[in-house]
Formats: structure tokens, C-alpha cells, sequence
């Protein structure tokens, strides 16, 4: 039986990294009955994700689409839920702001390192190549982790 259901990518405001890491992991998980979200913890409004951040992915093989962002919330919780922030702020943030919050790591902290996945405010496309690269390879070893202890149990 795997351990989660969903998992939730959080930046701070669902335009970059969040929505990269869910197009990364919705690739990365076809064929799985597995929820991927992407959500930002100040969204006072929809709006699209960033241009520059749809253009890297799709040059890279991820397709964003037109999505529009969205809200972290209390949905979101859940102990079959595992929530990966970019920070260890916007971690803290959800601990404190939601009592029954559980499974929330920075994505970094979930693969046992430490360390923040920061977005280059202001940067151009070559900082925001460098911004797919890194979340790439921190979810495809989110992936690679989750999918090995949802292996490990069926073995078992």
C-alpha cells in the first residue's frame, strides 16, 4: 500500500517553482493513481504562471499549460498528503497557520539535506534554466525515493 496519495508542491506564490515541480512529478508518475498539486501560500488572486517558467519547461519536455494559480488551503492537508515547499519558511508558515498540518517538509528536508530552492526574482531565462535544473533533479529523487518505499511495501 503507498504511504501517500497526493503530494503538494508549495512555493510562495504558485508562479515557478511549484508548478514545476508538479509538471516534473505529473511526467514522472504516468500510469499512477498518485494527485499532484501546485500551490502558493500568498495567492490573493488567480493569475497565470510565469512566461518565462512555461517557455523553460516546455523546451525541456514539461508542458505547464495555461494554469492559473492557486492557494495553498486546509484541503490540502491530510495524512495520505505529503507537502514539499520550496522553503523552510513556507514551510514553518503552513505549520503555523494550520493546526492539523502534517507530512510537510521542504523538499530538500524529504530527501535528507538541507538548504532552501530559492527563485531568482528578477532573473532572466538563463537563471530560470538553472531554477528547472535544480527542481528537476530534487523531484526526480523525490520520485525515485517515494516510488522505491511504494515498492518495498508491495514486495513486503
Amino acid at each position: 500500500m503507498k504511504k501517500y496519495d497526493k503530494i503538494v508542491f508549495v512555493s510562495t506564490d504558485d508562479t515557478a517553482g511549484s508548478p514545476i515541480a508538479d509538471g516534473i512529478m505529473r511526467k514522472l508518475s504516468v500510469g499512477r493513481e498518485l494527485i499532484i498539486a501546485s500551490r502558493g501560500m500568498i495567492v490573493l488572486f488567480q493569475e497565470p504562471i510565469n512566461p518565462i517558467v512555461i517557455d523553460v519547461a516546455e523546451r525541456r519536455g514539461v508542458t505547464l499549460g495555461h494554469r492559473m494559480t492557486t492557494a495553498f488551503s486546509e484541503d490540502d492537508i491530510g495524512d495520505r498528503n505529503l507537502i514539499l515547499t520550496m522553503t523552510e519558511k513556507q514551510r514553518d508558515m503552513i505549520y503555523e497557520t494550520y493546526e492539523d498540518a502534517i507530512n510537510v517538509y521542504t523538499i530538500q528536508e524529504f530527501l535528507g539535506a538541507e538548504g532552501d530552492v530559492e527563485i531568482p526574482f528578477g532573473g532572466g531565462e538563463e537563471e530560470y534554466k538553472e531554477y528547472f535544473e535544480r527542481i528537476n533533479i530534487l523531484v526526480r529523487l523525490v520520485a525515485e525515493k517515494l516510488f522505491t518505499e511504494e515498492k518495498e511495501e508491495k514486495d513486503n
